[in-house]
């Protein structure tokens, strides 16, 4: 499996977390009770499987092997955007537990405009930038950037991280379809092992 793939992947479990979020936001906006206790878990899983994972790979590894190019650079200034929602999203959470108006409205809007940026982008990288990454490098290359992918799950996350965000994905997405959001199923593969990590 080409590293893109593994990304990609990666891509439909974000996307399925997305959904959850911005139904969580949604009710929030509304000013309905929300289980708080889930939002932190979807900031969580943002920061570290979204980020901490699925960012540093293609930012310390793709995006490297790939130069300089322009479109590149606007993935990277779009990763940076994302994190800038998901701070003020986190930032806001203590305030919204305690009921306050202004954080809840900055909490519901941190998430939304995460949510609206990310699916964008997601598009983007599936769409433009992997179909040029798979172009431009050889065999040998993509043979290096998957065995540098499984050095990012064993040395920033740790052994069964992955696994660990992958049942809160699920949990989340969970509780939102029982709000009566519609979540889309996280894909087959991503109940397995991390596909890098199988031997």
């Amino acid at each position: 499996m080409k590293p893109t793939e593994l990304l990609m992947t990666e891509h439909r479990v974000i996307e399925s977390v997305l959904d959850a979020a911005e139904a969580f936001a949604s009710e929030v906006r509304a000013g309905r009770p929300v289980d708080l206790g889930m939002v932190e878990k979807v900031l969580d899983f943002i920061k570290t499987f979204a980020d901490r994972c699925h960012h540093a790979k293609e930012e310390d590894i793709l995006f490297e092997a790939m130069g300089p190019l322009p479109p590149v650079q606007v993935m990277r200034m779009e990763h940076d955007m994302g994190r800038a929602h998901v701070r003020a999203a986190s930032d806001s959470l203590p305030g919204a537990r305690q009921g306050d108006e202004e954080a809840l409205r900055s909490l519901s809007e941190g998430l939304m405009g995460y949510v609206s940026l990310l699916r964008e982008h997601i598009y983007k990288e599936d769409n433009i930038l992997y179909p040029m990454a798979n172009q431009m490098l050889g065999e040998d290359d993509q043979r290096r950037i998957e065995a540098q992918f499984e050095e990012v799950e064993q040395r920033d996350l740790g052994e069964g991280i992955h696994e660990t965000y992958l049942a809160i994905a699920r949990e989340v997405c969970e509780a939102a379809s029982r709000m009566g959001a519609r979540v889309r199923p996280l894909p087959e593969t991503a109940h397995a092992h991390h596909p890098a990590r199988e031997s």
